[in-house]
């Protein structure tokens, strides 16, 4: 059996943080790409 890996972000938000917000960022086949996929997100986080 191959291994799989869910690269994922949680964020709440609404007036008191009452609603969560979870968005994919890739299933990857590999940890590295994996890592990949979260450090790209990050970098567009930073770049808004």
């Amino acid at each position: 059996m191959e291994r799989m890996y869910l690269s994922y972000h949680i964020y709440d938000y609404g007036e008191h943080n009452e609603y969560e917000e979870i968005k994919i960022l890739g299933i990857c086949s590999s940890e590295q790409e994996a890592s990949k996929a979260i450090e790209l997100a990050a970098n567009a986080k930073s770049d808004k």
